[in-house]
């Protein structure tokens, strides 16, 4: 499935009004109602905490340790703090979100930023269905490179018909028959039905 935007979409640089800031319908991830609520609690709280957010009462960071550490990984001492960013020797930029928080704040954004039971989950047969689209579409070292190989294990989608998973149990027929005094047999196993 292929995503196309009308020309005045293309040409604008930035949205003018929240109501241009359409879902993407091939967004595989939902949200129940209950972990809605708690990410709209920690968003009241905290705010954005989903990029690097640095806390100058403690100096520490409370989110985007593992981003900071795959930046440092890629591009080490040639990072450099620019405007309130990191910024990698290519000019990308990641900003810095600066708060005074004490501990304790600090501490309940940290665990929220990464708590699963306020997030979104994958609808798994949008993911299984992207997944495949971005096999076909992403350079190979790139799909793997991004782990979507193992994600598309995990959300494999509908298999193909005849093919089906070994542990399966059938449907029951509709009229399922027996005879009295049938053996029925399983894996050296044999059991008889006997007459009535």
């Amino acid at each position: 499935m292929s995503r196309s935007t009308n020309k005045t979409q293309r040409k604008r640089q930035s949205p003018r009004s929240v109501a241009d800031l359409a879902a993407c319908p091939t967004n595989p991830r939902t949200i129940s109602p209950e972990a809605l609520a708690g990410l709209g609690m920690s968003v009241t709280e905290f705010g954005d905490i989903a990029g690097i957010t640095w806390n100058k009462r403690t100096g520490h960071l409370i989110t985007g340790h593992q981003r900071l550490e795959a930046l440092r990984m890629q591009h080490g001492d040639s990072l450099t703090l620019t405007a309130g960013a990191i910024e990698t020797p290519h000019g990308q930029r990641f900003p810095i979100r600066v708060v005074d928080w004490p501990a304790e704040k600090a501490d309940a954004a940290m665990v929220a930023a990464n708590n699963a039971h306020i997030a979104g989950d994958y609808v798994p047969e949008a993911v299984a269905r992207l997944c495949a689209e971005l096999s076909d579409t992403l350079p190979a070292d790139l799909f793997h490179g991004l782990d979507l190989d193992k994600l598309l294990e995990d959300y494999p989608g509908e298999p193909e018909p005849g093919l089906t998973d070994p542990d399966d149990i059938p449907e029951p027929p509709d009229n399922a028959t027996t005879r009295p005094g049938g053996t029925w047999g399983r894996m050296g196993h044999a059991l008889r039905r006997e007459r009535n």
